[in-house]
């Protein structure tokens, strides 16, 4: 069986006070990272989850997290295990 992973990245707008919270909370989870912050209030966070049930579970604990005044999903992508583990295996056979 082919598992596959759902990708996506978010852009959340939060009271300022709270992007430190939130990034931290957010980062405690498996599948989320949280690249770039800007501490005026927005945050991108990137999610790597097995299933799109799973990032939309994602979100809606977000927008329930004080301080969140906004989530956007900026972009979501579907990709094989597989296919994403031979990608892998040949970037690191050109870079070798």
């Amino acid at each position: 069986m082919d598992d596959k992973v759902h990708i996506s990245s978010l852009v959340v707008q939060a009271k300022p006070q709270h992007v430190d919270s939130l990034k931290a909370e957010c980062t405690a989870l498996e599948g989320v990272e949280v690249p770039a912050v800007d501490l005026l209030g927005k945050l991108v966070v990137l999610l790597e989850m097995p299933s799109q049930r799973h990032i939309v579970e994602f979100i809606d604990w977000l927008q329930e997290r004080e301080g969140v005044l906004s989530v956007s999903m900026v972009y979501h992508h579907m990709e094989s295990t597989q296919e994403l583990d031979r990608e892998v295996e040949a970037h690191d056979a050109d870079t070798a």
